[in-house]
């Protein structure tokens, strides 16, 4: 069977022959790491068996390991199971965030409810999205024209949040971030 080729081949079952790429394929699939210490990794069927983990060639010809997260690369890594790490706690993070920027909205919501009126305008068009007036001890820049609701901040298509500054009459880019209220603390602290 395959288990006693694999243990009689002077090469793991990772040499030549045929079927090594379906074995190879096979062994890495049952022997993938799903946890490390407490933290879940997210398993694909990619490649790497990994999600957001793909393989590099560094320069001196030995495989690396890529981690990106919403198409940022996070960085390099010796192995998949490294990067997956990175992947996975770059996820967890991101998940705490929007569960505290979710907690942030609904009180707004909540607020916003106790009397306002205002309802009414624009029957046909969306609600305007509620916003966190401070944050990281900073008063944020709040819009009423702006679809984030913040001033400077836009909305990618990709879901990302990208945030200018006018400096001497040009246009300044302060970055991309993945949440609204983050390009909004970056807005605020570049203006004060």
């Amino acid at each position: 069977g395959e288990e006693a080729d694999e243990e009689s081949s002077d090469d793991g079952g990772f040499g030549g022959g045929e079927g090594t790429a379906e074995t190879a394929a096979a062994v890495a699939r049952a022997e993938r790491v799903t946890e490390v210490d407490g933290l879940v990794l997210h398993l694909s069927s990619n490649a790497t068996g990994y999600r957001g983990v793909a393989k590099r060639r560094g320069s001196s010809r030995r495989e690396r390991f890529q981690a990106c997260f919403r198409r940022k690369s996070i960085g390099c890594y010796t192995t998949a199971v490294e990067a997956a790490v990175a992947y996975a706690q770059r996820a967890a993070v991101t998940q705490a965030i929007d569960w505290m920027l979710q907690q942030v909205v609904a009180e707004v919501s909540e607020e916003g409810e106790d009397g306002e009126d205002g309802e009414e305008e624009g029957e046909g068009e969306e609600a305007p999205v509620p916003v966190a007036e401070e944050a990281e001890g900073l008063r944020l820049h709040l819009s009423s024209r702006s679809s984030t609701g913040y001033r400077g901040v836009i909305e990618h298509a990709s879901g990302r949040f990208g945030v200018r500054h006018k400096v001497g009459g040009k246009d300044v880019c302060l970055g991309t971030f993945d949440s609204a209220v983050e390009a909004a603390v970056a807005y605020a602290r570049a203006v004060g």
